[in-house]
C-alpha cells in the first residue's frame, strides 16, 4: 500500500475511532483504506507526469477545479463498510 504519513493516518484513525466507536485496529485499517482510496489514484499519475501538479496551495480554500466526488464516494464507501 502507498506509504502515508503516520501522523495523518493516526489523526484520521483517532477521528474514525471516536466518531464510529471502532477498536484501535479497525479504525487504523479504515483510515489507511480511506487514504489509499483518495490518494492512490492521483499519486502515480502525478508522479509520472500524467497530471499537472498544482502551482500553489491555499490553506483556506480548494482549487476551483478540484473534484470532490471521488473523495465523497470513498468516504461513503468507508462508512457503509463499517460495522453497525
Amino acid at each position: 500500500m502507498l506509504f502515508l504519513s503516520t501522523s495523518i493516518t493516526a489523526r484520521l484513525s483517532a477521528y474514525v475511532k471516536t466518531t464510529f466507536g471502532l477498536s484501535a485496529r479497525a479504525s487504523a485499517e479504515a483510515a489507511q483504506r480511506l487514504l489509499g482510496q483518495v490518494l492512490y489514484p492521483r499519486f502515480p499519475r502525478a508522479l509520472f507526469g500524467l497530471d499537472e501538479l498544482a502551482d500553489s496551495f491555499n490553506d483556506e480554500a480548494l482549487a476551483p477545479g478540484f473534484d470532490l466526488k471521488p473523495i465523497c464516494k470513498a468516504v461513503a464507501d468507508l462508512m457503509e463498510s463499517l460495522p453497525k
